[in-house]
């Protein structure tokens, strides 16, 4: 079991994350449009200007017909990478997903919620602030590393929803462990007074009918119980 998400676009490649038994996908965090905008603007420039110059000087036409396949062929590959670069979120963890080029290179970060110590959000300038846009970076204690969300949108909402699984996680966990508590705790109560019925099965409980009541009395100290007594039959 894991995310549903695949890469490669229409190579459709499975992502490699497993989950455990109760874990399931919260959301799928992309980064901004803009973020593909600004990438794409220089090579779309580029492109412009190879169209424009191969109609211009046709002696060049050849040349400037190659350099537009490897420029689409760059666009593909930017927007390919710009959706394969992915950040999912479970119930349990954080996952950061960096894949180049389709199948050549892959990284992956992960980070348990109960290991979060800080999330932060950084919106580096007013044009980001203006369109929303900004870096959350989730702090992890010690050599662990940090998670952080680059150039998505509305990065405060985004804050406050990885808080609200945090504390959800915390709130499980601890429903679960007081279950597993009280689960131990009647299995415990079960073994006692199973070995108590035995004990009670084999010892074995004289008969002391038809007997006055030291006599009763003296028979249950032999098997090491005792005879309390209630009261008189009337007759």
């Amino acid at each position: 079991r894991g995310p549903r998400r695949t890469f490669g676009g229409p190579l459709r490649i499975p992502c490699d994350v497993r989950y455990t038994s109760d874990e399931f996908t919260v959301e799928y965090i992309q980064r901004s449009p803009y973020v593909l905008v600004w990438r794409l603007s220089l090579v779309v420039l580029l492109l412009a200007v190879t169209i424009f110059i191969a109609f211009l000087v046709p002696s060049l036409f050849v040349f400037m017909s190659i350099l537009v396949i490897v420029l689409l062929i760059a666009v593909g590959l930017i927007i390919i990478n710009y959706v394969d670069d992915i950040y999912i979120l479970s119930n349990k963890r954080i996952f950061d997903i960096q894949r180049k080029f389709i199948i050549f290179y892959e990284d992956r970060i992960e980070v348990e919620y109960k290991n979060i110590r800080d999330i932060q959000v950084n919106v580096p300038n007013v044009i980001e602030y203006a369109l929303n846009i900004g870096d959350v970076r989730v702090q992890t204690p010690g050599n662990s590393p940090d998670v952080i969300f680059d150039g998505v949108a509305n990065p405060f909402a985004l804050q406050d929803k990885i808080y609200f699984l945090k504390d959800y996680k915390e709130k499980t966990d601890k429903a679960k462990e007081k279950n597993e508590r009280k689960e131990q705790l009647y299995n415990w109560f079960g073994n006692v007074v199973t070995v108590l019925e035995k004990k009670a099965t084999h010892k074995g409980v004289p008969d002391l009918q038809l007997l006055d009541f030291y006599t009763a009395a003296e028979r249950a100290r032999a098997f090491g119980m005792k005879v309390v007594f209630m009261g008189e039959d009337s007759s």
